[in-house]
């Protein structure tokens, strides 16, 4: 009787610890002096995963997306014209126009897919497509949370210092590996 009390009891422990909710992580605050931001978004996928486009806002270059990551482009009040730089061979629509209002955020998801087709060359996409503000911030939830991981400070102990002047140490003396060692 003793054990399946212990049984049941460390069962609902388990099951209450599981089914917390998450702590959410969202967006930082609006900043009053900011007129509007545009979140600029790319979700992980396989499809074109090693091409980091560049993006441009009405012409000017503002960084590069890379897969899985987001920026964030505070913007002034008037028609915002963004646009992915990219080769000529990337199809999609690399084009998007915002009418921008006063204090408000909006998100843009940019999608990239690979399209195969029976003896034919594959085609490569990327769109830029502007999402309500509950899809994007579903979308982006690893994001955020990898975000907030990121902005926390670490610090080096000692230990750490003096293994990594050991590694430097060390790299000064490793064999060369591409080298013939039979040639003369």
């Amino acid at each position: 009787m003793y054990r399946y009390k212990s049984f049941v009891l460390c069962l609902s422990i388990l099951l209450a610890a599981c089914s917390a909710p998450s702590t959410k992580v969202g967006l930082p605050e609006m900043d009053k002096t900011e007129p509007a931001v545009i979140y600029l978004y790319r979700p992980l996928s396989l499809a074109n995963s090693m091409v980091m486009p560049g993006v441009m806002l009405n012409g000017s270059p503002v960084g590069k997306i890379p897969n899985g990551d987001f920026m964030r482009i505070p913007v002034a009040l008037h028609r915002q014209v963004l646009t992915l730089d990219l080769q000529q061979k990337y199809l999609g629509d690399k084009l998007l126009s915002i009418q921008v209002q006063s204090q408000h955020q909006y998100f843009v998801r940019v999608s990239s897919s690979v399209t195969f087709q029976m003896n034919k060359p594959y085609l490569r996409y990327f769109n830029l497509q502007q999402v309500d503000e509950k899809t994007a911030l579903e979308e982006m939830g690893s994001m955020l949370k990898d975000a907030a991981v990121k902005a926390q400070p670490v610090e080096i102990s000692a230990d750490q210092e003096t293994l990594e002047a050991e590694r430097l140490d060390d790299a000064q003396f490793s064999i060369d590996k591409s080298r013939n060692p039979f040639a003369k």
